[in-house]
């Protein structure tokens, strides 16, 4: 097999991220599809994410070793995604740890999980090993429940807070303050149009717009995939989420009784969102909103 395709890119001094291949985990990639952040703090490497395979975590471990003089000893899982947190397994001796909700989620769902991605990356199985799925001990969230965007919790040099995705998908914002970065992993993508997966809008439009009304001016945000990408790009985002939903809303409410087409003016009525129409994400978007918009009707009250 190839060797995996693992660099260090700088975000500030002492942060720097491993970007993802594009595209979905396949033999080609082997599963590195979703972007990493990797930060120095007190003499201690801290990674957010561990990779797709216990393969792939061992190899970013001695690429770190090479290139820093220091071992990985803290990791944490903020997003419950395969290609995402199976490296955990390969990086025996690290401290790995999630919030509540995205632990539990992994326990849900990772058997599953591990048997899809088995399956997506062929002959780059073999990297998954036999027992691919290490849970991360779970970080105390108080009273079970996610905190205010300006009361975050502290875990080496970042902060985080949960977010909710939909009403049972919880993820995590973490952010480097000194560098003026937040990782939004399962919020946020910079290479096309966003992944509703096992998402719902109404939820994403009050997360993203959350995470922005607590950003800083020129803060920086990282995604599963694409580079980091400023504010306008964020914002994108949700303009997208909002224009979506309420097309979505708008033509359930009118009686139309199936998707159809994307609707043309959701991507054409975000500045900047060039190309988007044509996407598959976006495609998928658009029959998951419409879907949801239904339900949402269905289960309205009747009026007296």
């Amino acid at each position: 097999m190839p060797a995996f395709a693992i660099r260090f890119e700088p975000l500030a001094d002492d942060l720097w991220w491993v970007p993802a291949q594009a595209g979905e985990a396949n033999a080609g990639n082997r599963g590195q599809v979703v972007n990493l952040v990797l930060a120095r703090h007190r003499g201690r490497l801290w990674l957010l994410g561990s990779g797709p395979s216990p393969a792939f975590a061992r190899a970013l471990r001695c690429a770190a070793w090479r290139r820093f003089g220091l071992d990985i000893r803290a990791v944490a899982n903020p997003h419950a995604r395969a290609e995402f947190v199976l490296g955990n397994a390969g990086l025996a001796g690290a401290r790995v740890v999630a919030p509540a909700p995205v632990r539990e989620a992994m326990r849900a769902q990772c058997p599953q999980c591990v048997q899809r991605l088995r399956e997506r990356l062929g002959e780059a199985a073999i990297d998954l090993q036999a027992a691919p799925v290490r849970l991360p001990r779970a970080l105390p969230t108080p009273r079970g429940r996610a905190r205010a965007m300006d009361d975050p919790q502290r875990w080496g040099p970042f902060e985080w807070h949960l977010v909710r995705r939909a009403d049972r998908s919880w993820t995590s914002a973490w952010r480097h303050a000194d560098a003026g970065v937040t990782a939004a992993f399962g919020l946020l993508w910079f290479d096309g149009p966003p992944d509703g997966r096992d998402t719902e809008p109404a939820h994403l439009v009050r997360a993203l717009a959350s995470l922005l009304a607590a950003a800083p001016a020129g803060e920086r945000f990282i995604g599963d995939t694409g580079p980091p990408a400023d504010r306008g790009a964020a914002q994108r985002q949700l303009d997208y989420w909002r224009t979506l939903w309420r097309a979505a809303q708008q033509g359930v409410a009118a009686g139309a009784t199936q998707a159809g087409e994307p609707a043309a003016e959701v991507a054409e009525a975000v500045e900047g969102a060039d190309g988007w129409r044509d996407h598959e994400r976006h495609r998928l978007n658009w029959q998951r909103a419409w879907r949801l918009a239904e339900d949402a009707l269905f289960a309205a009250p009747a009026p007296r």
